[in-house]
Parts: C-alpha cells; sequence; structure tokens
C-alpha cells in the first residue's frame, strides 16, 4: 500500500435549508462553508492511538503513531498491506544522512582480555560515553591482580599475567608482579601438584604438604612473594630406632595468585 506525502482535498458542496434567507454577506458565507464538505485522499494523514487502527477501516492507509497508556509515543508505524511495520530510522554513510542522534561515544571497539569496558547510559537508553579501565582486584571481589604457573625445576612461567619467578635453590622460589601495585602486603595463594615418589640414599615419599609463602610489597609497590615447596624426606633410622624424618625442598610445578588492593 503506498503511503503519499500530498493527497486530494475534494470539496463536495452541500444543501442550503429550502427556506434560507439572505440576511447578509458574512452570515451567507459561512451558511456556504457550513454546508461543505471537505474530503482529504491518499496522503500521509496519521492515526494516534495506543490501540491498533481497525483491520479494513480507512485508517490503514494513515501513518500509525503508537502511543502508550499514558498517550507517550513509542513509534511510527505503517500499514504494508498485511501487517503494522515500524517505520525505520534512517542511517547514512555520514551525520547528515543519518536520523539519529550523535552519541558523543567514538566508534570503537571495548574490552579485552586485560580490560573491562564501562558504559553511560542515559534515560532513554543511549550510550553517551565508553571507556576502558583495568578490573578491579580487591580481594574481596575475588579478582586477581596477577598469577604464574610455573616449571619448578627451571622457575620458567608456562603462563603468567603481571607475573616472574626466579628459581634460588630446589623447592624456593621468588615471585614477583609488575605492572600493578599494592598497598599493603598481597594475598598470595599458592598449590602445587605432588611429587613423584623416589628413592635415592634415604627414602621419600607422595606427600603434598602446604607451601610456604611469605608476602611482602616491594619499592613501587610490586608485590612479592617467597615460596618454599617441601617434602617430608626420611633420612633412616636412630639406633634407638627413632625414624629421622625432615623438610626436604624439593622441585615441582606451582600455581601461584595475587589478590589485595
Amino acid at each position: 500500500m503506498a503511503i503519499t506525502t500530498g493527497g486530494d482535498v475534494t470539496l463536495s458542496a452541500g444543501t442550503l435549508d429550502s427556506n434560507f434567507c439572505h440576511t447578509g454577506w458574512q452570515a451567507t458565507l459561512q451558511a456556504f462553508i457550513n454546508a461543505t464538505n471537505v474530503n482529504f485522499n491518499n496522503g500521509a494523514l496519521f492515526f494516534a492511538s495506543a490501540s491498533t487502527p481497525a483491520a479494513g477501516s480507512a485508517d490503514e492507509s494513515k501513518i500509525w503513531c503508537k502511543l502508550d497508556s499514558s498517550d507517550n509515543v513509542l513509534g511510527w508505524y505503517w500499514h504494508d498491506g498485511s501487517a503494522w511495520k515500524p517505520v525505520p530510522i534512517p542511517v547514512g554513510a555520514s551525520a547528515a544522512d543519518t536520523a539519529l542522534p550523535a552519541s558523543g561515544v567514538t566508534a570503537n571497539t571495548y574490552g579485552s582480555a586485560t580490560k573491562h569496558a564501562t558504559f553511560t547510559v542515559d534515560a532513554y537508553g543511549r550510550v553517551t560515553a565508553a571507556s576502558e579501565v583495568d578490573p578491579t582486584a580487591a580481594a574481596t571481589d575475588g579478582m586477581a591482580k596477577a598469577w604464574v604457573r610455573f616449571a619448578g625445576s627451571t622457575g620458567t612461567a608456562a603462563q603468567s599475567y603481571n607475573c616472574s619467578v626466579s628459581r634460588s635453590s630446589a623447592g624456593n622460589y621468588i615471585v614477583t608482579t609488575s605492572n600493578v601495585t599494592f598497598t599493603a602486603s598481597p594475598v598470595v595463594v599458592a598449590s602445587h601438584s605432588g611429587f613423584a615418589h623416589g628413592t635415592g640414599g634415604a627414602q621419600s615419599f607422595t606427600v603434598s604438604p602446604a607451601i610456604k609463602v611469605a608476602s611482602s610489597v616491594e619499592s613501587g609497590g610490586d608485590g612479592k612473594a617467597v615460596l618454599t615447596v617441601e617434602r617430608a624426606h626420611w633420612d633412616g633410622a636412630e639406633s634407638n630406632g627413632d625414624e629421622n624424618w625432615d623438610a626436604h625442598g624439593d622441585d615441582t610445578d606451582v600455581s601461584v595468585v595475587f589478590f589485595g588492593s
């Protein structure tokens, strides 16, 4: 169904009363106007209502200004002959060719694996500002500022985020953060996968005790964790039958996570 921007105005003469009496030119002109019928056809009239225009009515040839129950405008619709369709908002290649208002946001991709995207939305649901921020790293929100998984035998990081590792001796490591700052000693969580059973001059057994961790803040605010990974090591029995066990530093793969603010 075609909707035109122009229309036909048809004036149809009515009928004056048979006893019409001319009493003055102004009164006669008004009587002629009152008796004239005016029809507007094929033009872009609009119908404003919260309810859908009646099917098959003349209102289907008009643009429908859809309202809510409080008479707020929800949008414009036109009837294509079978159903009501929303009138699209034109979006062109330039600002001059689009009906959308400028949002104030630069066209870009926001957010990444290391950045959070933040947006400001106005009361109409339009995005008016966008930016990127570093993730919050407070221990209370469960988000890590830095982490690393490294091979204990070399201290080489297999995967890491804002961390570096050095190995001072078997089972002893220093993990330092970079690109993040702490105002107090960070909370450091470390774990390892345990040891393989081994034998040598003395026996050792597969156990997985807790890792000793001491944390501190370096100059500049970087976090530092000193790790010691130990396992129970049997050094034999004394003449009185006492078993000799000591804490033996040993290498194993380690995972470390830093929390704090």
